[in-house]
């Protein structure tokens, strides 16, 4: 009789086992209520998850926050797609921790490091989890996604359903397909949201789209529509036209100031804004997919495939047609924006608009997000202005929801204290 069936068996029993005893009592040896030990691991290598690690060690020093008693600790941080992580299953110091953050988590930045004997390599995120559940030495868990893709959304489901909790500013799995992975990530059982995940960041940045969203649907009015717009590189292209620069000069500047991704094209495709709006849609309970969105691409076909350096090249030739819808502008005194409005229905447009001087976006400055929602009892809209984008006010927000989410994972100590 083979072998390795029999094995596989036990494995796999061991490991369901392992996860749902987690998500129920906190690891052996430890006391949960007393330690509230909460590690973290920080998925991402841009300027947010540095800069989130470096403000979370400010915190540990002074105690500025309160995460319901918790004590964070950095337990890994990397990204699968640019390398993999470094782990330490009881947590890097905080000089690890701001050394990490500042050499952009290379490995190399600890060489000179003599605590580093436990510290681990793994390839993926799901490696991750198997670690932590295994020689973890924190009493929860939670990850801080900010990456700029979906490839790791199957490992967030296995954490969520292994008792982590999950804390986003990456899009991509929110406005992935809805049932495939929207739905798995969100829901315990639907429409039964989970707790454990919480991403107010992926909206408006450090403007509280989501929970004023939310708070409006549970009074039970009716909402009728929203209409955005957010403070990203499309705004900064925008104001730039309103100002006399041409078009293919205005993307070279969005570029060069590091407000676009490292292709400027995923910016002006519009899928930024789109993303933002089909979240807000599936919050209000929608099962939109990106294929039924209306998205306006700044940019022909034609110059989709085309390598980075004849984009660029190829720019000027774009200018005239912007030229021309910024003197219908002028002419009709009003202002060209690109916005996204969400309708009753579910319907989703992103895309130019002009807006005229009684319209609360006709003033905005291009650093500034407005979210108008349109209910029966505000026909007149509930507006939401002010700075929506920028490293600061994504970590204010990533730590609002570590918090949050610290309370909701220590929820039986407080009910027992």
């Amino acid at each position: 009789m083979a072998w390795w069936p029999v094995a596989v068996v036990v494995a796999l029993t061991a490991l369901w086992l392992q996860m749902h005893l987690y998500a129920q009592h906190p690891h052996p040896g430890q006391t949960l209520c007393d330690a509230r030990k909460v590690g973290l691991v920080i998925v991402g290598h841009g300027v947010v998850p540095r800069s989130l690690v470096a403000a979370i060690a400010a915190h540990e020093a002074e105690r500025r926050i309160d995460f319901c008693g918790g004590h964070l600790y950095v337990v890994a941080v990397g990204d699968a797609k640019t390398g993999g992580f470094l782990q330490q299953p009881t947590g890097f110091t905080w000089s690890q921790a701001q050394t990490l953050s500042a050499n952009g988590f290379e490995a190399a930045s600890l060489e000179d490091d003599d605590e580093t004997s436990d510290v681990r390599h793994a390839t993926s995120l799901g490696d991750v989890v198997m670690t932590m559940l295994a020689f973890g030495a924190c009493d929860r868990y939670i990850i801080v996604d900010c990456a700029g893709h979906g490839n790791h959304w199957k490992d967030l489901v296995l954490a969520r359903k292994a008792g982590f909790g999950l804390v986003l500013s990456n899009r991509h799995h929110l406005a992935g397909n809805y049932n495939e992975t929207y739905a798995r990530l969100v829901f315990d059982r639907p429409p039964k949201r989970s707790r454990l995940v919480s991403y107010e960041a992926t909206v408006g940045s450090g403007l509280p789209i989501l929970p004023t969203l939310n708070r409006v649907k549970a009074t039970g009015d009716d909402i009728q529509g929203i209409e955005c717009r957010f403070s990203d590189a499309i705004a900064f292209i925008m104001e730039a036209l309103h100002r006399g620069s041409p078009f293919s000069e205005a993307v070279v500047s969005a570029y060069e100031n590091g407000l676009t991704e490292d292709d400027p094209r995923d910016d002006l495709s519009g899928r930024v804004a789109a993303r933002k709006m089909l979240i807000l849609a599936r919050e209000l309970g929608h099962t939109t997919n990106m294929a039924s969105v209306l998205v306006q691409d700044l940019t022909p076909p034609s110059m989709h495939n085309l390598s980075l350096s004849a984009f660029f090249a190829g720019l000027p030739q774009l200018d005239a047609a912007f030229e021309a819808q910024l003197n219908d502008s002028r002419a009709s005194n009003t202002v060209l924006m690109y916005t996204g409005r969400l309708d009753a229905d579910g319907a989703i447009r992103v895309g130019l608009e002009h807006y005229d001087r009684h319209s609360s976006f006709y003033r905005l400055q291009w650093t500034e997000s407005l979210f108008a929602l349109t209910t029966e009892w505000f026909p007149e809209a509930i507006v939401l202005k002010g700075a929506g984008a920028g490293t600061n006010g994504t970590v204010a927000s990533l730590m609002a929801d570590i918090a949050k989410l610290s309370c909701v994972l220590f929820t039986a100590c407080d009910l027992t204290s």
